[in-house]
């Protein structure tokens, strides 16, 4: 927002205005929104109305750093502006190659990792006769089609990766570039999906047979780390190694190039930790920093900012001995001031000059308001001196019009005899559905919704402040269907701790009767439970995963209504797209599904409703007066003095509720705002804060506590004390990140948000809105509220016109848009092109303008090159990748990104490198995984644990990373890393059961830190597991992966390396509703009485498993245990059973899955003969391979034993005393 200065006005009209002096009418909303600049694209095609010259214009529309380009056409003849639907017309056609910085960052990533799998490649003279083709059928899918032969000219050595097949547009997300650089080498064609058996991203030889990247000579030394640590857990800096994407290591022999011979000398072959530690280096740096993101510019919707232009006055003060200006006849003058006894005066001088005053409690705004322009001042508190802010005009000073307005009439006198009285429940509903509601009466909220609830059945859209008694509204709904229609009902929640809190208000439901489950992530789903279910209540993520299995179809088919709260969600960044998809499906008038969806007020709701063809149901009522603010404070250019004042700030407000008796809820935007704000009150409450040290959680918890003060946030191990705490007014302050506002109910007087960024990123409209509505709950006793804001002086106006013009929800699906047609195929619902494109019509991108059909192609067209469908004569098929890529939610852009860079990797010689490079690559390529942030307090720990390589033993006073450097040590990814390394290598410390177990502390590194990586680790790792059989992973990958995925998902056991099929065993014989319970008293069986794996001859079922004989039975016949695996010098045999599939590979390269006992080698460009082996997979998750890999048949019985370290030598000057 500029100071002083009307705005540049850079909507399609503004702009339209700038270039060509004319003002057409917006088309659809977003065109009066601002952003838009021309496209230097001429658009081919004339105006329908007057065939005048048309232009395009675009804006990259930004959320949290995320951008997605919208385009826009405009004729200056006529005026008028167009929708790409209207003139048919596709958005390459208007905006050519431009791209969103997203796409540009992972052009840039693609042309790095081309780089380095091409000189990764060995350069040698060429061939003397040309090269042995081998059949197409033992690397080539039978379900894929075969590859066009490709022409003399083409040097596959020397080319750049590329696709099966070639494409003539980027891939969604992935564009393909033509020309990039990536340090000093031109990269070509992106390189993204293998063929069966070839590494992914890796480049065809030319011959037809498929094999994959060529791997360095073996002749230089095996691996580039000191001798000394055969297992380096730290990555081998690059000027150690041959460049990541550079020119080849490569040495030209004098005069060899007259007799037509290039010889070159062999490149030493790169270590595979080596390998990851250069992927992870490209992979972090093309990761926006957090410090980049910013918010865009705030604009207040159309309609509020005509206002008409009366003359006003309009002045909000602070300063009793205010002097009213001679103001010209006709001019609307009012005051709003403080009710407090000083100010008597001035109210009675007011009250003589006939000028309007209204008083409002815990008023600290300054700000003068006139026709044109508004001035605000500095708050007096916290120590403030108030001066006079810069003026504001536009778009500013019509928010500061709107803000006074909407203040004026929040505190409006109100008759008590208007208030209405609550109506009883009976007036609406049946008397027999009374008993399952909180209440007998219905605030004048629920009383407005209920009869769309009770008497239709249409679509309904139902929008009320928060407070208002949403969840009751649903409880109608949820009734209606299954005491009416006697069909079940689903309820979405967007958190897991929303499930938890509606699940104890329906337990009352339970005593009634009706059957209400539960479904979250953190809860094993009793497919029988829930197909006899009357309610679900589940998370929008795990909702769609049943929807995804197949189990459960027929149970999905009796759904009749479809309750989704906090539906605005649809705008997030996160989950947005996920619920757009599923409303997407059911949708429209004819739909046999009801949705009813509660959200927070929106700016937009109309639009979002029209999308869901529902009615909507508006409401402003709450049941308390809520007083937002902004006190604003002097901008500080240095961090310290920012947070000081802030805090200051925050001290000053909570004293002024608190000595009321009210309580008070404070919002940082990260975790050490939090402990820092913390402790600041609690020292000004007389607490001993000085006596704890800055990362002692437990004494920080106890200091704070003792005055009425408690913390709050994601991993903070004393969050559900903290809340129970608040809630029964055992403590008065709550300081909190912003889990609370999306998450639990913990209701206050006032609310402070003391920071104007979350985690480095601006805090978005939404959130800040949700955070305000929990200031005056009524269920916490309170008539009134208070909700403050802290900005700065420049923040001061940007904001206010944020919330002003409120929160609008845009469509998110284009972010994510391959993973969600896969689903639909999965479900059946699009077979075809023409499916894909009526689909598309379906979602509120296409609604909201976002009509082009290419986007919907391209990610059809990806999916294909992906091999997770497969398109013949017209028709969408799913393959088992593609399933299972769908079923186990692994959005279908992180699994490219991870099987490319794993197939750069060398195969590695023992298991310790191998788990060491594996849980690198996962870690940085998973974003998920890359984007949990390393706690400031932790990073020593973390830098530790990873150059310790996990092992708890190594951890000495001469290993750890301390010191200057300790704050640089960590970079995207490093958290999960370490975590990883920890679970791999010392899992003693996660074994709980025992006396003196349970720790909360592993390798110096909190337990409630490493629990995000251990929630999220597995799925990817068991999605890489799974895909052992299909053979689109190396079977290396697969192996390693299956185990290190059952030893971490398991790690309360402290599962050493081979544990992973034992586990597998237990699992299967626990089946998946039992596994909590029944898994690790097997396990404790199974070791107590020496058994390493699950290779026992066949007999009774052991105790405890939950199978019956016929099925104990069946799974016995899916192990491996009788095969017997042998690796030739040219071939490898698999003897002793059937059923399985078998998998042989050289180097890099394997070859497709087969059930012959006897495979020949796959022919390889990699140099090392050595590197050769075979495994076997059963479809239900059995393994077994040769080699080194044999270390993961059995379990290894031999666990670390933690050393003392040795004693610490004498620093410094002086003698020791």
């Amino acid at each position: 927002m500029e100071h002083g200065a009307p705005v540049v006005d850079t909507s399609v009209a503004g702009v339209a205005e700038a270039r060509w002096g004319v003002r057409p009418e917006p088309a659809i909303a977003r065109y009066a929104e601002p952003g838009w600049q021309l496209s230097p694209v001429p658009v081919d095609r004339r105006c329908p109305t007057c065939e005048g010259e048309l232009h395009g214009l675009y804006r990259a529309h930004p959320d949290r750093g995320r951008q997605q380009l919208q385009a826009a056409v405009v004729c200056p003849t006529c005026p008028a502006s167009f929708t790409l639907r209207e003139l048919k017309l596709s958005q390459r056609s208007v905006l050519g190659e431009l791209r969103p910085d997203a796409v540009s960052r992972r052009l840039a990533e693609d042309a790095q990792l081309e780089a380095l799998a091409r000189n990764s490649r060995p350069v040698r003279p060429p061939a003397a006769k040309p090269a042995q083709s081998r059949p197409q059928s033992q690397l080539q899918r039978p379900d894929q089609p075969e590859r066009p032969p490709q022409s003399p000219a083409q040097e596959p050595r020397q080319d750049p990766p590329t696709r099966n097949k070639p494409r003539s547009r980027p891939a969604p997300g992935t564009a393909t570039a033509t020309t990039a650089t990536a340090t000093g080498t031109t990269a070509g064609t992106t390189g993204t999906a293998p063929s069966t058996g070839t590494a992914p991203g890796t480049a065809d030889t030319g011959t037809g047979t498929g094999t994959g990247t060529e791997a360095v000579t073996p002749e230089a030394e095996r691996d580039l780390s000191p001798a000394s640590d055969p297992t380096p857990a730290v990555p081998v800096p690059e000027r150690e190694s041959m460049s990541a994407a550079g020119t080849a290591d490569t040495e030209v022999v004098p005069g060899a190039a007259a007799a037509g011979v290039v010889p070159a000398r062999a490149v030493r072959r790169v270590s595979t930790v080596a390998m990851a530690a250069r992927i992870r280096s490209i992979l972090s740096g093309s990761e926006v920093a957090p410090s980049t993101r910013t918010a865009g510019a705030p604009v207040l919707p159309p309609a509020l900012a005509a206002l008409e232009s009366r003359p006003v006055w309009w002045c909000k003060t602070v300063d009793p001995a205010l002097d009213v200006p001679d103001l010209p006849p006709g001019v609307d003058a009012r005051v709003v001031m403080p009710d407090r006894a000083g100010f008597d005066r001035l109210r009675a001088r007011l009250d003589q000059a006939g000028v309007p005053f209204r008083t409002v409690r815990h008023w600290l705004e300054q700000e003068e308001v006139t026709t044109s322009a508004a001035s605000a001042w500095l708050s007096d508190v916290g120590g403030v001196v108030p001066e006079r802010c810069e003026e504001v005009v536009g778009d500013g000073a019509r928010a500061a019009r709107l803000a006074f307005e909407m203040l004026w009439d929040l505190h409006e006198p109100v008759d008590p005899a208007d208030v209405p009285d609550p109506v009883p429940v009976t007036r609406f509903v049946p008397a027999d559905w009374a008993r399952f509601l909180p209440f007998p009466v219905l605030n004048p909220a629920q009383a407005q919704a209920a009869p769309h609830l009770v008497d239709g059945d249409s679509h309904l859209l139902i929008t009320a402040p928060t407070g208002a008694g949403k969840t009751a509204m649903g409880m109608l709904a949820v009734l209606k269907s299954i005491l009416d229609e006697g069909r079940k009902a689903a309820w979405l929640v967007p958190q897991r701790s929303l499930t938890d809190e509606l699940d104890r208000e329906l337990e009352t439901w339970r005593t009634q009767g009706l059957r209400v489950e539960r479904l979250s992530g953190e809860y094993t789903v009793d497919v029988e439970a829930v197909k006899a279910a009357d309610l679900w209540v589940a998370t929008t993520e795990k909702f769609e995963a049943i929807c995804r299995a197949g189990s459960l179809q027929a149970a999905l088919g009796e759904v009749g209504c479809l309750v989704v709260d906090e539906i605005h969600l649809l705008g997030s960044p996160g989950r947005g797209a996920l619920l757009e998809a599923l409303l997407a499906r059911v949708r429209g008038t004819d739909s046999p599904v009801r949705i009813v969806g509660l959200s927070a007020t929106v700016s937009n709701a109309a639009e979002v409703a029209e999308w869901l063809e529902a009615d909507l149901v508006a409401t402003t009522w709450r049941p308390s007066r809520v007083t937002w603010q902004l006190p604003t404070i002097p901008a500080a250019s240095g961090f310290a003095a920012n947070n000081r004042r802030r805090e200051q700030v925050v001290l000053d407000l909570t004293q002024r509720h608190t000595a009321e008796g009210g309580s008070v809820l404070v919002f940082c935007g990260s975790k050490r705002n939090v402990r820092s704000t913390a402790m600041a009150i609690a020292a000004d409450r007389g607490a001993p804060v000085h006596t704890v040290a800055a990362d002692d959680i437990d004494g920080l918890t106890k200091v704070c506590a003792d005055v009425g003060v408690r913390l709050h946030y994601a991993d903070y191990e004393h969050k559900h004390a903290a809340e129970r705490a608040f809630r029964a007014r055992e403590a008065d302050v709550l300081v909190a990140t912003s889990t609370v506002a999306a998450g639990v109910n913990l209701p206050a007087r006032a609310v402070i948000i003391r920071d104007a960024s979350i985690g480095g990123d601006p805090i978005d409209t939404s959130t800040v809105l949700q955070m305000f509505g929990r200031a005056g709950r009524i269920g916490a006793g309170e008539t009134e509220g208070w909700s403050y804001l802290i900005v700065d002086e420049t923040q001061r106006a940007d904001w206010q016109t944020r919330l002003v013009a409120g929160y609008s929800v845009y469509s998110r699906i284009r972010d994510s848009l391959p993973d969600h047609v896969l689903a639909e195929v999965l479900q059946g619902r699009i077979g075809t092109m023409d499916d894909a494109q009526a689909w598309w019509v379906e979602t509120l991108a296409h609604a909201q303008g976002d009509d082009d059909l290419e986007p919907v192609q391209e990610a059809a067209e990806f999916l294909v090159d992906e091999g997770h469908l497969t398109l013949a004569d017209g028709r969408l098929a799913i393959t088992e990748l593609g399933r299972l890529t769908a079923r186990m939610m692994v959005s279908t852009h992180t699994g490219h990104r991870l099987r490319r860079t794993l197939g750069l990797l060398p195969v590695p010689h023992d298991p310790d490198e191998a788990e060491n490079a594996l849980s690198l690559v996962l870690s940085v390529a998973v974003r998920d995984l890359a984007g949990i942030p390393v706690p400031e307090p932790v990073r020593p720990a973390v830098a530790t644990v990873i150059k310790a390589g996990g092992k708890t033993s190594q951890i000495t006073n001469t290993t750890s990373v301390k010191g200057l450097g300790s704050q640089t040590t960590t970079a995207p990814g490093d958290l999960a890393w370490a975590a990883l390394l920890l679970a791999a290598r010392s899992p003693h410390l996660f074994e709980t059961g025992k006396p003196g177990r349970g720790r909360r502390v592993a390798g110096g590194i909190p337990m409630a830190t490493l629990h995000p990586v251990y929630e999220q680790a597995p799925r990817f790792l068991a999605w890489l597991a799974a895909q052992g059989v299909l053979g689109t992973v190396h079977p290396w990958i697969a192996v390693v992966a299956a185990d290190l995925d059952h030893r971490v998902r398991w790690r309360a056991l402290a599962p050493t390396r081979g544990a992973g099929r034992l586990l597998w065993m237990c699992e299967e014989m626990a089946t998946r509703a039992h596994l909590k319970d029944v898994v690790p008293a097997l396990w404790r069986s199974a070791v107590a009485r020496g058994v390493r794996a699950p290779d026992w001859q066949p007999g009774r079922s052991p105790a405890g498993c939950v199978l019956d004989h016929a099925g104990y039975t069946a799974l016995l016949r899916e192990r491996t245990t009788n095969y017997t695996l042998t690796a030739h010098d040219d071939k490898a045999t698999v003897t002793g059973g059937t059923g399985a599939t078998a998998i042989a590979w050289r180097g890099r390269t394997w070859t497709a899955p087969a059930t012959s006992a006897t495979i020949a080698y796959p022919v390889t460009e990699d140099d090392d003969p050595t590197e050769t082996g075979v495994a076997v997979f059963t479809r239900r998750g059995d393994y077994r391979a040769s080699g080194w890999l044999d270390a993961y048949t059995n379990l290894n019985t031999a666990t670390e034993t933690p050393t003392p370290p040795p004693a610490r030598p004498r620093r410094g000057l002086g003698a020791r005393r």
